[in-house]
């Protein structure tokens, strides 16, 4: 389970409660466990000041459940890759319904940016006549993308700033690892 999904707390919780099942299932198979894969999807902020001291400790339980394993696998590759990229969009259209949500339609789609409901991205918006970069907050705006259906939607609950226009853009930050692996082809043009 990636600590992106469910927080780095619940992960270490997750991380022992795995170990005891692994000791039972062990004991139970009668084979011996040598290889532990701990898996990844760790967001780059997830690696703590207290991450080596935790990992030792870690080390040390699996150790102690399990005492014939001789290689545990960390795949830290989400961590590594997420912070490396970032994608670019520019606002076509902007619809305001007093009263509703705000749509603003973006040149990009769910096939460049595929994760958004799962992971968030932090969005800047640069100002295309003042160049000015603003971070981008929450609030009841919905980003829609440029393929036509229903479930091309590239940010959900976000608040565009006042002077949005046609044309500004929109960088969407972090979207080196699972947006960019599991990027799409469909309606690229």
């Amino acid at each position: 389970m990636a600590s992106s999904n469910v927080g780095v707390g619940q992960w270490w919780h997750l991380f022992e409660s795995m170990l005891r099942w692994c000791s039972s299932i062990e004991a139970l198979a009668e084979r011996r466990i040598e290889v532990l894969d701990v898996g990844g999807g760790w967001f780059p902020d997830d690696r703590q000041e207290d991450s080596d001291e935790r990992f030792a400790r870690a080390i040390e339980s699996v150790r102690e459940y399990l005492p014939h394993v001789t290689q545990v696998i960390s795949e830290p590759g989400k961590a590594l890759a997420q912070p490396s990229m970032a994608l670019a969009m520019r606002i076509l259209e902007i619809q305001d319904f007093p009263g509703e949500a705000k749509e603003v339609v973006v040149d990009g789609s769910i096939a460049e940016l595929p994760m958004y409901f799962f992971h968030p991205h932090r969005i800047l918006h640069q100002n295309g006549r003042t160049g000015i970069w603003k971070s981008v907050g929450r609030g009841r705006t919905h980003l829609l993308g440029r393929l036509c259906m229903e479930h091309d939607v590239v940010a959900s609950n976000i608040e565009l700033p006042t002077d949005a226009k046609a044309g500004d853009f929109l960088i969407f930050c972090d979207t080196g690892a699972y947006d960019r692996s599991m990027s799409y082809v469909f309606g690229r043009g």
